[in-house]
């Protein structure tokens, strides 16, 4: 059984999750991707009130 299994959604804070300072954390997209693929919700959050969704 895959780890996500169990859960309808990833809500994932972009910052330190997804990237580092500009940089792609190694792995973090295709394993994003695998996971929506599966049909699991994916969705961005941030803690970080000074940057608009753009």
């Amino acid at each position: 059984m895959s780890g996500i299994a169990p859960y309808d959604a990833l809500l994932l804070d972009l910052d330190g999750t997804v990237w580092a300072g500009g940089d792609a954390i190694p792995h973090a997209v295709e394993n994003i991707n695998a996971c929506a693929a599966t049909g699991t919700a994916v969705a961005y959050v941030t803690n970080n009130a000074s940057k608009g969704p753009d």
